[in-house]
């Protein structure tokens, strides 16, 4: 067996130094959302995303490590066949109410963005950063339906740039005007259309 070495320390020990900067938990949260996301794709849950199994390398880097419980998901399967994750990371289905998904990954990521922040979990103090609270607390919602579907509404919330949301995806804080909502051309020409006519109309009006 042929591994990669990776030059660094976990977030584990980092995190003995003390808590991290706001920007500093950003920019890892992200990189581990890249590595979710790959994994996501071909329908890989890796179930626990904890700070001993984030590695940093020398050039501050993230490596998602040790996928000894990974799985993959199942269409049409009820729950988990083996109960497993660690406590305080492990979202409420992997105890054996239903089965994880990628929300599973979403769940463990807000309490680690806390960690980083605080040193300790979610239900032990919260932080007080509003920005990555709001996000946290999104995460760690214990119905998964009220939780993230996507790692591009996750990292929209941390960095704040426009990125393709999926439509099931709520924006619930960007209000994005009608016939903008999509990407279908067709729907952009009638909105900016009914728009510039509205204007035109309103400028009448006020010159009458």
């Amino acid at each position: 067996v042929i591994e990669e070495f990776g030059s660094g320390e976990t977030l584990e020990a980092k995190l003995e130094d003390g808590f991290l900067p706001e920007e500093k938990v950003i920019k890892y949260a992200v990189q581990i959302l890249d590595a979710l996301q790959e994994i996501h794709k071909r329908n890989i849950i890796h179930r626990d995303v904890t700070p001993s199994n984030v590695l940093i390398s020398s050039d501050d880097i993230v490596k998602l490590i040790d996928f000894g419980i990974s799985r993959n998901r199942k269409e049409n399967q009820r729950m988990d066949t083996n109960i497993l994750g660690t406590v305080g990371y492990a979202a409420p289905e992997q105890f054996g109410f239903q089965q994880t998904d990628i929300t599973t990954d979403f769940y463990a990521l807000g309490v680690l963005i806390n960690v980083m922040l605080t040193g300790k979990l979610p239900t032990e103090e919260m932080t007080n950063n509003k920005k990555l609270e709001k996000v946290v607390q999104k995460c760690i919602q214990i119905d998964p339906a009220k939780r993230y579907h996507s790692t591009e509404r996750i990292r929209y919330d941390l960095i704040g740039r426009k990125v393709m949301v999926p439509q099931e995806e709520k924006m619930d804080d960007v209000y994005v005007f009608p016939g903008f909502r999509s990407n279908v051309r067709w729907k952009r020409i009638v909105g900016i259309t009914g728009y510039v006519l509205m204007i035109v109309y309103a400028i009448g009006s006020i010159m009458q």
